[in-house]
């Protein structure tokens, strides 16, 4: 690893990293934010096509902006979101799937306000991978635009591309979703009580309900076995071909290891217990041992990563 070269304060810190597949976008703590990469679709956001190997600050000229700060980063693939603190999401770069959410397949340079087919409620969190993006708003529903084929939108449909954000389909009862994750053709939703649902692409078993049957409705991660205890799942995640959830209250007796706890912050709005096991599982593609459980096998159900 190098250290970044920084343009911003070294005392101002870095609250969020968003990663697409050849660039980057840093969140400061002040609400700014600075992207560096690959641009060939214009994903930095500058006006222009050329990359840039130093980190360039995002809508700092843009009229769209005005004096806004940004609350929330993501990356897709070759494009670029941000969440402003009055819920208003703005997009930028390759647009070939429809994921910039503006009705059309138009490449953009420069940032765009995506569509708000749900009205004026605001955006709480986004996040996007691959050729789609969801969004969670403060009404506690979902949202998701982009590609669509493995029906990773979630709407019961494989319809796509989808230029406009179709709302998804609410299979999880009356439970209020706590944060949104999209891998790359999947995605993956956190609820308040510690479940977590997913849909979409699942031949690698990425979905983590026991199968590898593509799902266009959100199914129910089969959570992993506990010693009496109820497990909460505190943070996800979703990669290439698989995901990785952040669990409490689950024990490592059967796999004759110890207790392991995670210092990891809380963002998703469940309070993080102060103490007790937390354990990483990852289900899906295992190419490379990327599941970190010691092989190198998919696998279709949750499975404790080794620490």
């Amino acid at each position: 690893p190098v250290q970044l070269s920084q343009p911003w304060s070294s005392s101002v810190k870095v609250a969020q990293i968003a990663c697409g597949q050849y660039h980057s976008v840093f969140l400061l703590e002040n609400g700014l934010a600075y992207a560096v990469g690959h641009n060939g679709n214009g994903q930095l956001g500058d006006g222009s096509t050329t990359s840039r190997p130093l980190p360039y600050q995002l809508m700092a000229s843009n009229p769209l902006w005005g004096n806004g700060r940004i609350k929330e980063v993501a990356c897709a693939a070759f494009s670029t979101y941000l969440l402003s603190a009055q819920g208003v999401t703005y997009a930028v770069g390759q647009n070939s799937n429809g994921q910039l959410g503006d009705g059309s397949l138009n490449d953009y340079k420069s940032f765009m306000t995506v569509a708000r087919p749900w009205g004026q409620k605001s955006v709480m969190s986004i996040s996007a991978k691959g050729y789609h993006a969801v969004f969670l708003l403060d009404d506690g529903t979902v949202w998701a635009v982009g590609n669509n084929v493995y029906g990773q939108l979630g709407d019961n449909t494989m319809t796509s591309p989808r230029t406009m954000a179709v709302a998804m389909v609410k299979t999880w009862g009356s439970s209020d979703v706590a944060k949104v994750a999209a891998g790359h053709y999947q995605s993956l939703m956190l609820l308040s009580n510690g479940t977590v649902y997913s849909v979409g692409s699942n031949s690698n078993g990425q979905l983590g309900d026991g199968s590898s049957v593509q799902k266009s409705v959100a199914v129910m991660v089969t959570p992993p076995a506990t010693q009496g205890e109820t497990p909460i799942a505190l943070r996800i995640t979703g990669g290439g071909y698989h995901s990785v959830i952040l669990y409490d209250n689950v024990y490592r007796d059967s796999y004759g290891g110890p207790e392991f706890s995670y210092p990891v912050p809380m963002t998703t709005g469940i309070p993080f217990p102060s103490s007790g096991p937390r354990l990483a599982y990852a289900t899906g593609q295992g190419w490379y041992g990327g599941l970190g459980d010691s092989f190198a096998i998919d696998r279709y159900s949750l499975v404790p990563v080794v620490p």
